[in-house]
């Protein structure tokens, strides 16, 4: 049998654990704990592990700042490492939800397939500011900002199938 190799896409994964995580203080940084192996459509990459790293101000996959999260509304968000190594998120649609705690909601996953982007981790990110105030920014927005919810990161090595993440907050 012979394989087409004009149809092959190559493997998009992490061949390592980075231990993605985000800083919790008065600030935007994320990590990962450890340098990681990963491939992107079939080409082998390797990371350092990145301390406090700013997260980056724009979206990976559109090139601007992300959509506001105001209150009573949630997103998920992705994050991932380039081909340099460096890390970068992209963040899905923005979507109201109706019961902070129960699973209340679909968050759908941000348009991927992105060249050059390879998933690490996501979390769920909600506004629970109800009154529609205070909203808070991907890149700018403080990971510990009292209006706040997101859950832990959920490491991963590639995307799950589903495109959707109907989570708890």
């Amino acid at each position: 049998m012979a394989l087409n190799l004009e149809e092959s896409s190559g493997l998009t994964a992490a061949l390592g654990y980075p231990l993605f995580a985000t800083s919790g203080a008065g600030n935007t940084n994320i990590s990962t704990t450890n340098a990681t192996a990963y491939s992107i459509y079939g080409n082998a990459y390797t990371a350092t592990a990145q301390a406090a790293a700013a997260a980056p101000v724009t979206d990976f996959a559109t090139g601007l700042s992300a959509p506001a999260i105001s209150g009573g509304q949630g997103a998920v968000i992705v994050f991932g490492l380039n081909t340099s190594g460096t890390l970068v998120w992209m963040q899905g649609k923005v979507l109201p939800y109706t019961n902070q705690s129960a699973l209340s909601t679909e968050f759908f996953l941000p348009t991927l397939g992105q060249a050059g982007f390879c998933p690490i981790a996501y979390v769920v990110v909600k506004n629970k500011n109800t009154a529609g105030t205070n909203p808070w920014i991907m890149g700018s927005g403080f990971w510990n900002a009292s209006n706040l919810s997101f859950e832990t990161p959920v490491q991963i090595v590639q995307l799950p199938n589903a495109g959707v993440f109907n989570q708890t907050a």
